[in-house]
């Protein structure tokens, strides 16, 4: 409005002489010229800042979607309680090392075969399950045979724990004609263990469990 006023000023110090119609048509022209320059220069900033800000809001944008799937792609976990869904998980392929550095062993399934007299082996509280090789307190090295029978059932698991750095060898053995059998593979570091035969349920609970007590060869 001020830079009206002064042109008005100008205007009519130049032209004082004009009649008042001539004056009136050029003030018009001066308020004209000054308004769409005007509109001119706020549309002009009016863009900038709309572009601005559509900018900074797609960079917000990407930045929320990042940390977010970032976040989730490293703790998304698995909250299933199934022994295949869990991460140390093996079916007798490779092992993860335990926490003696050791690598997990496994056992060589012999399909029940050369089973030992399981009339003074060692049986499960259900009955299912009889271990007749290895007894309590035997001594176990690499290559060791584990066997026994067991009643209405595909498999069993087996599960050897070092005292010392915990399971050294874990699997499954076929039950074949009512007998199971196979040849441990393992690296152990203590003295003394215990050796697990039990089965799981449709849940993957742990059933028929039988623990021997069991001494390392070193």
């Amino acid at each position: 409005m001020l830079t009206i006023i002064i042109l008005e000023i100008v205007f009519v110090g130049q032209y004082s002489r004009l009649d008042e119609g001539v004056l009136t048509r050029y003030r018009k022209n001066f308020y004209n010229v000054y308004v769409n320059v005007k509109i001119n220069s706020m549309s002009t900033r009016k863009k900038v800042l709309i572009i601005s800000l559509a900018v900074l809001l797609a960079a917000g944008a990407a930045g929320v979607w990042y940390v977010k799937y970032r976040h989730t792609a490293e703790t998304a976990k698995t909250t299933s309680t199934s022994k295949t869904a869990q991460k140390d998980y093996s079916d007798g392929g490779d092992r993860e090392s335990n926490s003696g550095g050791i690598q997990k062993g496994g056992a060589v399934d012999t399909g029940g075969t050369g089973v030992p007299n399981t009339t003074s082996g060692i049986s499960s509280a259900s009955g299912l399950i009889t271990v007749g090789k290895p007894l309590k307190d035997a001594l176990l090295e690499n290559g060791s045979v584990i066997g026994g029978t067991a009643k209405d059932l595909k498999q069993v698991q087996y599960r050897l724990i070092d005292n010392q750095v915990g399971v050294i060898a874990e699997g499954s053995l076929r039950v074949v004609n009512g007998a199971f059998s196979g040849t441990l593979q393992f690296d152990s570091r203590s003295a003394s263990g215990r050796l697990d035969i039990f089965t799981y349920t449709n849940l993957s609970e742990e059933e028929n469990n039988i623990e021997i007590p069991v001494n390392f060869k070193e």
